[in-house]
């Protein structure tokens, strides 16, 4: 592909470019290892050049040889789950810590299962809030399809985009949605989690929103709870609330 200096120059540019815009996402006390995934576009056309590089010095024969494709399936299999958890979060391990943390003898499904199957048995417009954190697939489980502009929060302080849980803090005030999803740390209630103390006002790990004690009284004033469920998310076990709009 690449036939020229220029164009050798150009890809590392870009390579190195990116490397920095994704270090620069970085902030202090938080790690995303999914901004790593940047590296791995820049790394396909190298591994291919070595690839040809092993093939070329490895002399394999032309006709297929059972003991060489299943070394290769094994170590592939190998490579993959051996760098990858996410298989134990999968069907095969029904009771897994993303989906419950408590230890049950019948299987269990996520809080986003459970809250959207009660939310489409209900008569009224299906209308939802997921208050101060992002989506994590609720509204997807429930079929609801935002009626609010901010109906969801950002990994961001509140002191940077105050309108953000202003606006949701006002929706749950003026009742504008039939339902609102929440969520707290499993040992906190609605009115004790007041948010990550070192950071205010900011998504913190398992994607906790930045505090619920703010709106503890507009909703229970306009809302009734009707299920809870704790589940595990990035190793924090998280307990989600549902709430229903109160008949006036």
């Amino acid at each position: 592909m690449f036939h020229t200096t220029f164009a050798r120059a150009l890809y590392l540019v870009i390579f190195l470019a990116s490397d920095l815009l994704a270090l620069y996402g970085y902030d202090s006390g938080s790690v995303y290892a999914y901004y790593q995934l940047v590296y791995f576009a820049f790394f396909v056309l190298p591994l291919i050049l070595m690839a040809r590089w092993g093939l070329a010095f490895a002399k394999l024969p032309a006709t297929d040889d059972p003991f060489i494709i299943v070394a290769t399936v094994v170590l592939s299999g190998f490579l993959v789950l051996g760098v990858n958890n996410n298989v134990v979060s999968s069907r095969l391990f029904p009771n897994n810590a993303s989906v419950t943390k408590q230890d049950t003898a019948a299987p269990q499904q996520p809080a986003q299962v459970v809250f959207g199957r009660i939310m489409r048995r209900s008569p009224q417009p299906l209308t939802l809030l997921n208050y101060g954190s992002i989506d994590m697939g609720f509204y997807t489980a429930a079929g609801a399809v935002p009626n609010t502009y901010y109906f969801q929060n950002y990994n961001i302080p509140e002191q940077d985009a105050p309108q953000i849980l202003r606006g949701q803090r006002a929706t749950i005030r003026h009742r504008k949605v039939e339902w609102v999803v929440l969520n707290t740390p499993a040992k906190k209630t609605l009115r004790t989690w007041t948010g990550d103390p070192y950071h205010k006002g900011q998504i913190t790990g398992g994607n906790l929103n930045p505090g619920t004690r703010v709106i503890a009284q507009s909703l229970t004033k306009n809302y009734r709870l009707v299920a809870r469920h704790t589940q595990s998310f990035e190793s924090v076990n998280v307990t989600y609330r549902l709430y229903q709009r109160r008949a006036r």
